[in-house]
C-alpha cells in the first residue's frame, strides 16, 4: 500500500474533508484525521479520501445525494432569476437549493419548488427598488396590516375577499395612501400591542369614522352585538343610533355591555 506522509497532505481539502493531522486511531494504521465541512472530525485511511471514494464524513447533509435533477433547471428562467447550478449544501440545509443568477448580477439560493412556481421574483433587488421599500413603508409595523386590508377588499384572489370585497366593503380613497392611514392611527393614539383593525359597523367600509383598534375579544363582542336595537318604535343598528344621537359608538357600546337599559344608555348625558 502506498505510504502517505502527513506533511505532504496537511491542510489539503478533498470534497468536504480537510486533512488536519495524523490519526491516533489504532484501528486505522497510518490513517489521517479529517475535518468535514459540517464540523465533524473523523479518521479515514488517506487512500480512500485522496482517490475520491469518500467526500464527506458520511453523517451530515453533505453526504446526501440531491433529490432533484439539476439538468431540468439549468438555464431555465423564473421572473428575474436564471438557474445556473446546484447550491453547495450547508450543514443546516434540510433541502437542496438551486443557485440562481439574478438579472442585476447577484447570486441567490432558491428552493426548487419556489423557482418552478415563480414565487421568488429576484435576489431581493426588486423589493429594494420598489416605491414601498424606498419610502420606508415596508419597515412600518402597520404596512402588512394595511396591505392585507386593501387585498381582502379589492383582490378576488385574497382568501377573505368573499367576506369583504364580495360583500361590497371598500377602503376609502384617503386610506389608499398608506401614510394617511398611519396619520389616522397616530391621531387616535396609535395601535396598542396585540390590537387589530376593527370596523365599528360590520357592514360599513374601512374609513376613519368607522374604524378603531380593538382586541380580538372586543371584535367578537362587536360582531355578536351588532344587532338591530329598537328604541322609541324604531329599529336601527348601534352605529346608526350613534350617528343619530350624537353619542359615540364606544360610549353606547360600553353602556349596554355594563347592563344599562336602552333608554338610559341612549338618554343619559355624556360627561367628558
Amino acid at each position: 500500500m502506498l505510504k502517505y506522509h502527513i506533511s505532504d497532505y496537511k491542510g489539503k481539502k478533498y470534497g468536504h474533508l480537510t486533512v488536519i493531522s495524523q490519526s491516533k486511531n489504532s484501528d486505522i494504521p497510518n490513517g489521517f484525521d479529517f475535518k468535514c465541512d459540517c464540523g465533524r472530525i473523523i479518521s479515514f485511511a488517506p487512500d480512500r479520501i485522496i482517490k475520491g471514494h469518500q467526500k464527506s464524513c458520511g453523517s451530515c447533509s453533505y453526504s446526501r445525494k440531491p433529490k432533484i435533477s439539476i439538468d431540468n433547471y439549468i438555464g431555465q428562467r423564473s421572473n428575474m432569476l436564471t438557474a445556473i447550478g446546484l447550491s453547495e449544501r450547508r450543514p443546516s440545509d434540510k433541502r437542496q437549493y438551486i443557485e440562481c443568477l439574478c438579472d442585476c448580477g447577484n447570486k441567490v439560493r432558491v428552493l426548487p419548488y419556489l423557482f418552478k412556481n415563480h414565487k421568488v421574483k429576484s435576489c431581493g433587488c426588486l423589493l429594494k427598488n420598489s416605491p414601498a421599500y424606498i419610502d420606508g413603508r415596508t419597515k412600518n409595523p402597520l404596512y402588512g396590516l394595511w396591505k392585507n386590508m386593501i387585498g381582502r377588499c379589492e383582490s378576488p384572489n385574497h382568501p377573505k375577499y368573499y367576506q369583504y370585497g364580495k360583500r361590497g366593503i371598500t377602503v376609502c380613497e384617503e386610506w389608499h395612501d398608506f401614510w394617511k392611514f398611519v396619520e389616522w392611527s397616530e391621531s387616535i393614539g396609535g395601535r396598542p400591542e396585540n390590537y387589530t383593525l376593527d370596523r365599528i359597523d360590520n357592514n360599513g367600509n374601512y374609513e376613519p369614522n368607522n374604524c378603531r383598534w380593538a382586541t380580538s375579544g372586543e371584535q367578537a363582542i362587536n360582531k355578536s352585538n351588532n344587532l338591530n336595537i329598537e328604541y322609541n318604535g324604531e329599529t336601527k343598528t348601534l352605529k346608526e343610533w350613534s350617528d343619530l344621537l350624537g353619542i359615540s359608538w364606544d360610549v353606547l357600546h360600553n353602556r349596554l355591555r355594563k347592563g344599562w337599559t336602552v333608554e338610559r344608555a341612549f338618554t343619559e348625558k355624556v360627561y367628558k
